[in-house]
């Protein structure tokens, strides 16, 4: 089955983590690509409004999203995987939502590096992050990516959010190990690329 015959795939899936954040995507006529995150307290380490900083775990799912968003336009039809990402947090987040801009550093044939700066709504730098990804050939499977839009705006966002929105940790089934620097994570689709 060839990209065009093949159907399409939504992507994220539904109740995937990319929903749960609340990320937007924006993608600009001169082809610069941004998204949002709202500054929720289950994204930090301890409240808001008493001093916590976001969570590098939520920064660092922001920043993968917008740049591997950018390295799957860069290898269509082709689709990307992430082989490294580093994220240095500066400073915490003021305000209610954050949003990571991310430029191309290098597109060569076989991977894409790109650096991403997050930002709060002060523009404050609070985040800058560098990632590489490496081109995986098209399989049947691969999600249909738009690569000729130039102007958009995608929310990710869960159709059926739960009410009251759960906890990060409880979401993802994160099980701290007691006694132990270590969590426990199951693989679940809520986290599958």
């Amino acid at each position: 089955m060839s990209a065009e015959t093949s159907p399409s795939i939504r992507y994220p899936p539904q109740n995937h983590i990319l929903r749960h954040l609340r990320l937007s995507h924006q993608m600009r006529g001169d082809g610069t690509l941004s998204a949002t995150m709202p500054v929720l307290d289950d994204l930090a380490d301890g409240p808001l409004a008493e001093g916590g900083w976001l969570r590098l775990g939520a920064l660092a799912t922001l920043v993968d999203s917008v740049a591997g968003h950018h390295a799957v336009l860069q290898v269509a039809p082709d689709w990307s995987a992430t082989l490294h990402l580093s994220t240095v947090l500066a400073t915490r987040a003021t305000g209610e939502v954050v949003t990571a801009r991310c430029s191309p550093l290098r597109v060569g044939r076989n991977q894409v590096v790109t650096e991403t700066s997050v930002i709060d709504e002060a523009g404050t730098e609070i985040a800058r992050s560098t990632c590489t990804y490496a081109r995986l050939p098209r399989r049947d499977d691969t999600p249909v990516v738009d690569s000729t839009a130039r102007e958009n705006t995608v929310d990710y966002r869960e159709d059926d959010e739960l009410d009251p929105r759960p906890p990060l940790d409880d979401y993802l089934r994160i099980t701290p190990v007691p006694g132990e620097p270590r969590i426990e994570l199951p693989m679940h689709n809520r986290i599958r690329n």
